[in-house]
């Protein structure tokens, strides 16, 4: 634990840290959700006419049959595993779009950033809905360092509550990153205003509050986050920052222990 400990204190930025790819996989619920759907789709989208010959329902029970092992191993996080059976679904049919989406999805989460991006803008190419593409894209641009990419192409639209805060949660930090800090306020503040028991817009905001050494504002923030009934590992990360700037070492050590222990992983 010391080493991962020792890890996650120094993970202040500098690189791309396991802990931020983690972070990156907060569009995943939105693509779990529509899973069930898209698997039934699949023959639809793989264009197979409704009478389709002996080998291409051969085909297509194939394909049908790789994309559900890959939709289990990723709900399992057994990310090498969806990888190969996605792969091989796309193999058997390139045209098959909800393999190609969760194939961009799980190869962000393992950290596979230009991968990924190659299969969402394929995806995106292919005729995929830009409720399914942009929150991906936009975090994998993040960790990448693509600030001004996300503020040019990454934009609102109504494409509905759930994937609008999030684009605003990644165009906040695009503009936190550029030092244009008061844009990155309002934009967390939108999305708190939004989402008022969500706590990532909170813990942006005590980030933000944080960078700018307001540590009385930071606290508030955090006390509000910490409070709400979903766990927030990246919130009590912050907390953790914060100790450290308050020179309280035991006690960012305890909110450094309490945020692994939510979400266990080995920090580069």
């Amino acid at each position: 634990m010391s080493v991962i400990l020792t890890g996650a204190i120094a993970a202040t930025g500098g690189g791309m840290t396991r802990w931020e790819i983690i972070m990156a996989r907060f569009g995943r619920s939105l693509l779990r959700a529509l899973a069930g759907a898209a698997l039934m789709a699949v023959f639809a989208l793989t264009g197979a006419p409704a009478t389709s010959p002996a080998w291409a329902v051969s085909r297509d029970a194939a394909v049908a049959s790789n994309y559900e092992r890959g939709l289990q191993a990723f709900n399992q996080d057994d990310f090498a595993a969806a990888v190969i059976h996605l792969k091989n679904a796309l193999q058997q049919n390139p045209k098959n779009l909800p393999a190609r989406l969760l194939l961009g999805e799980t190869l962000l989460v393992t950290g596979d950033l230009a991968a990924a991006e190659k299969e969402l803008e394929t995806a995106r190419r292919m005729g995929a809905d830009n409720r399914l593409v942009l929150v991906p894209l936009g975090n994998i641009y993040l960790l990448q360092g693509r600030y001004k990419k996300i503020l040019a192409e990454i934009t609102s639209a109504r494409r509905g509550a759930a994937i609008e805060n999030k684009i605003l949660m990644i165009r906040g930090q695009a503009y936190m990153a550029t030092g244009r800090l008061d844009k990155a306020r309002r934009n967390c503040q939108q999305a708190a205003r939004a989402e008022p028991d969500n706590p990532d817009p909170l813990v942006a905001l005590a980030e933000l509050s944080l960078r700018q050494g307001d540590l009385p504002a930071t606290e508030r923030f955090l006390n509000e986050a910490l409070a709400m009934p979903r766990q927030s590992p990246i919130g009590w990360f912050t907390l953790g920052k914060l100790r450290r700037a308050q020179k309280s070492p035991k006690q960012a050590i305890e909110a450094f222990s309490h945020a692994l222990e939510l979400e266990p992983l080995y920090i580069e």
